[in-house]
Formats: structure tokens, sequence, C-alpha cells
């Protein structure tokens, strides 16, 4: 026999899986953007009704000067059902990170990383040293499982925080995901010296690298509909810091399609309705 969705009291049993917008990555020495946030769960969904779906966008980036600071556009929500993901912090260059589902990274100067929010993400990282010095590395990115490296001066880089990679069926089923995760945090920029001799990694789950001495290696942007975190800048003042990815929702219940909105696919099973853009899903 097989599997059909639970049908209640005229509601259906519906798993979601939200993701927010990844934080956007600055320029000159930045922290990378904190992923968005992730919530999952189910509830009784009602039949016959018509629910708003929002997919966050990804932060942007933001420009700076190598005397004054700023910091990158933290993401934006998603969201179904009332349930909000929030978006990613914003990197900071000279600035701390900006908080949100994941914490952004702190830049250069010692600043601090962002928090995250209690059950979606953890905090950004922390910078390390002064303007006008080498071997700067800023702080990495929170993600969904972990936070981003506190980077330490002259020794340690900032790699942005693990995404969370438990949907990786979800992945599979809906041709969606990076590396079969969500919300990877960006990794924070570098400069050339002592040990430092390459770039930061991004989270797994979209996560951005980052960005590594004189503009010669730019950050590198979330990727797109995992909420990952942008990549913050390495000595590329002037330019424009680059974007985090933006975010996702996914449905899925037993049984064939009954439901309409989003991309849908039935696997072994389940069937999966995916929003890359805001939508609605009718039960």
């Amino acid at each position: 026999m097989g599997h059909y969705a639970k049908i209640v009291d005229g509601s259906v049993v519906i798993e979601y899986l939200i993701v927010g917008g990844g934080g956007g990555g600055a320029v000159y020495y930045s922290g990378g953007g904190g992923a968005g946030g992730l919530i999952y769960g189910s509830l009784a969904a009602t039949l016959s009704t018509i629910y708003p779906v929002v997919v966050g966008a990804g932060g942007a980036g933001s420009t700076n000067t190598t005397t004054v600071g700023s910091r990158a556009s933290s993401g934006a929500n998603s969201s179904v059902f009332g349930f909000s993901a929030i978006g990613g912090g914003g990197g900071g260059s000279r600035l701390t990170g900006a908080s949100g589902g994941s914490g952004g990274g702190g830049g250069n100067a010692n600043t601090a990383g962002g928090s995250g929010t209690s059950g979606q993400g953890f905090a950004g990282g922390n910078g390390s040293g002064t303007n006008g010095i080498s071997a700067i590395c800023a702080g990495g990115g929170g993600g969904a499982t972990a936070a981003g490296v506190t980077a330490v001066f002259n020794s340690v880089k900032g790699n942005g925080g693990a995404g969370n990679s438990l949907f990786s069926v979800w992945a599979t089923a809906t041709s969606t995901g990076a590396s079969g995760a969500y919300a990877g945090g960006g990794g924070g920029g570098t400069s050339a010296g002592g040990p430092i001799t390459s770039t930061s990694t991004g989270g797994a789950g979209g996560g951005g690298a980052g960005g590594y001495n004189s503009g010669t290696v730019a950050g590198t942007a979330g990727t797109a509909n995992t909420g990952g975190g942008a990549g913050g800048g390495g000595e590329n003042q002037g330019t424009t810091g680059v974007s985090g990815g933006s975010g996702i929702v996914i449905l899925r219940y037993l049984g064939p399609a009954r439901a309409i909105g989003g991309t849908t696919v039935t696997v072994d099973g389940y069937t999966y309705h995916t929003f890359t853009a805001s939508g609605n899903f009718t039960t």
C-alpha cells in the first residue's frame, strides 16, 4: 500500500523547511555574512486554504575605505504559516557584524561578530588586528549549526560556520541546495602575512569564501536559494562587497500531489513543493 497524506478534521499534516536570506559581505578586511536563519517543523494545515509564502532576498554588499567603517546589508526574512526565518546579519568592516538568523562576522580592528537567533543560527566570529598592519583576518559569519570562527591575528582565518545538512534528502528530491546543506556562513576577509596564505572558507550550505589581500581574490557571493552568507572582502577597498544567497521554503507531505504552489515533485512517497521565490501554497 502507498503512503497518503494524513488528513484529520479537514487538515493535512505538512512538514516545512524555511531558510532566510543570507547576509551580505562588506569590503576591506570585512567579516563574512551570517547565514539566514533555518527553522523546520510540522503542522496541520487547513484544507482549501491559500497560504502566502515569502522567500527572503540575500543582503547586498557594501563599500568601504581604509578609514571609514561599513556594514553590509542583512538578508530578508522568509516565512510561511506564520513562522519566520530571520535573515542573516551583514558582515562588518571596522564595525561589528550585524545580528540576524546567524550573525555576521566582525571586521578588522578587533570588532565583534553579531549574535544569532536562538533556534535558528549561531553568532559570527570576531575580527582581529588593527588597520594598517599585515595579516589581518576578519571573523566568519555564523551558520545554522556552528558559530563563525573568531580570527586570530597572524594565525587563524575566520572561516564561516557550517550549515545544516540534515535535509540532504530534501535537497536531492527537489534539486535544490548546495552540497545537501543550507545556511552556511560566509568566510571573513584575510590579508597575506605569516602563515595566512589563502582565503577563508565559507560554511557548507552555500557560504561564500572570503576575499584575500589587496583585492587579488574577491569575496564570493552566497549561493542562491541556500541562505548562505557572503564572503567578506580582503583589501579591496573602493569596490562593492558581494551579496548573500537568497532563502528558500520547502514544504512536503506524504502521498501524491494534492496542493498547488512552487515547483512540485513526488519522490519516495513524499510530495515536495519548493519555493525559490515568493508565491502562494494552496492546500
